[in-house]
């Protein structure tokens, strides 16, 4: 019977342990950072960095590319094409061969080249990892530094003028990441006759546009990876018979004999160019190779914003921050930014990342500087590369940068000591400090300038007191903050009973 006993108490302890020892999980307030300057800190898209600062240069930011930061090209301006937030995934120069259509820089998604050529231009063969691993909805392909026959620097084709300077293609695509695009077969215009969109073959999409690529007006095909007639990963191909398969003209990227070029490579009823008016008849063999740009664009921001933005000041340039998830989508982590509310806008805003979320985020913001602040919180997908389409925002937050005391007394809130026996006078105080504790007005000895330690809104600091006097006697502190930014505080006076030692010694 006794057993039993044991056995089901023994049971019962298991089961309150299970329940009371859940380990708890709290938010991490990162270091600040700003968003796409480091590895450390990547973006998870283009937009997400105009999102969050309102940046407009060109250049070289860190993107999550599939879970690792790579330094990746971006066009931030939005004056480009789609008002920009475009990324360079391939570059290659007018007389290289890196990319020719067999090459394992389309075949192989492991494959990379010169990655550290960060620059927007078509000097150098490059191939980044953004090409291989980062879903895009558009791609743009640009054409410039052609060796013969220059093409307009102002733009022409499907985005006429334009920033990116040279001819252009642009594609809107499923979701999908460059490398699968150019190796799966897509044959967006393709038929008998001249069935193309002028734009591809001339400057204007007009019949009468200065001629950039040849074609033939029996068939044409354009598209993505072809491999009858020409092979192309990018680009279009024609015949002046109503088939495909005797070919006589190529142009685009990724072509078996260069890595981008216009081939003429049969002289019979050509509409040919490049850069000719209507076209020149039975030109011979033709071979223009060009310098090209391949370019991409995520999708949009598209993630629901976080809820119920809470601001709490503390004490000491303090302040707690709580929030609720959005109404639903995945949730890896939240950006919380802040800025003076003076600032006419978020360039120069404080960003920290929130990582190890829970259901009901909370963090605190140490040591801020006296001023009204705006706060705002982003949610983000890092498997996703997705961010908050918009954030939630706080109203206007005074903050001040003070210190004071959470607490004063002897332990145990105790009004009474014993002459010339030891008490423990304890002070908390808002910020880390240096104490200094008296008796009656005077420094009482080994309590000046006693360090205080802790955290967050909490930092004690203690004194051994021997009452020198009998009576009533007051005791009081002040503190000193480590911060010369903050200033200091008074305790209010405690007084204390000292009575007489009972017995001798």
């Amino acid at each position: 019977m006794k057993s039993k006993k044991f056995i089901l108490i023994t049971i019962l302890l298991l089961i309150f342990t299970s329940i009371h020892t859940v380990p708890t999980h709290a938010e991490t307030l990162n270091a600040q950072c700003v968003i796409g300057s480091s590895s450390s800190c990547p973006a998870q898209s283009p937009q997400e960095i105009v999102k969050l600062y309102g940046t407009s240069t060109n250049g070289s930011y860190w993107l999550n590319v599939n879970g690792t930061a790579r330094e990746t090209y971006l066009i931030l301006n939005s004056s480009y094409p789609d008002s920009g937030g475009w990324f360079l995934g391939m570059k290659g120069t007018n007389s290289g061969n890196s990319f020719l259509y067999n090459s394992l820089q389309w075949t192989d998604s492991s494959t990379i080249l010169t990655t550290t050529s960060l620059s927007d231009d078509v000097s150098t063969e490059a191939k980044f990892h953004a090409f291989n691993e980062l879903p895009v909805i558009k791609l743009v392909a640009v054409f410039k530094d052609r060796a013969s026959q220059a093409f307009n620097t102002n733009g022409s084709g499907d985005l006429g003028t334009n920033l990116f300077g040279g001819h252009t293609w642009m594609e809107t695509v499923t979701s999908t990441t460059m490398f699968s695009r150019f190796n799966t077969n897509n044959n967006i215009v393709d038929g008998a006759g001249y069935t193309g969109r002028f734009t591809i073959h001339r400057e204007t999409n007009s019949s009468s546009g200065k001629l950039v690529f040849p074609y033939q007006t029996g068939w044409t095909r354009y598209g993505f990876n072809n491999t009858v007639g020409y092979s192309y990963r990018w680009g279009t191909t024609s015949n002046n018979e109503g088939n495909m398969g005797s070919n006589d003209s190529v142009s685009g990227i990724g072509l078996d004999a260069k890595s981008a070029s216009a081939i003429v490579s049969y002289s019979d009823n050509l509409t040919v160019g490049p850069n000719g008016g209507s076209g020149v008849t039975n030109p011979g063999n033709l071979n223009y190779p060009s310098g090209f740009q391949i370019w991409g664009k995520m999708a949009d921001p598209n993630l629901l914003s976080p809820r119920s933005l809470s601001i709490t000041p503390i004490a000491g340039g303090n302040v707690t921050a709580t929030w609720l998830p959005p109404v639903s989508g995945t949730i890896s982590e939240y950006l919380l930014q802040y800025k003076p509310t003076s600032a006419s806008d978020w360039s120069n805003a404080t960003t920290h990342r929130v990582t190890s979320i829970t259901a009901t985020p909370s963090v605190t913001i140490s040591g801020m500087a006296t001023n009204t602040y705006n706060f705002r919180v982003f949610a983000r997908n890092s498997p996703t590369n997705q961010t908050s389409a918009t954030p939630v925002t706080s109203g206007n937050i005074s903050v001040n940068q003070t210190s004071s005391f959470n607490s004063f007394g002897l332990t145990g809130g105790a009004t009474t000591a014993v002459f010339r026996k030891a008490s423990t006078i304890n002070a908390d105080v808002t910020v880390a400090s240096k104490i200094t504790f008296r008796s009656s007005g005077v420094v009482i000895t080994g309590c000046k300038n006693k360090l205080a330690t802790g955290s967050g809104s909490s930092f004690t600091a203690t004194c051994s007191w021997k009452p020198s006097h009998r009576g009533r006697v007051n005791i009081s502190a002040v503190s000193t903050p480590v911060d010369n930014a903050i200033s200091g505080a008074s305790a209010p006076a405690v007084t204390i009973v000292v009575a007489n030692r009972a017995g001798t010694r």
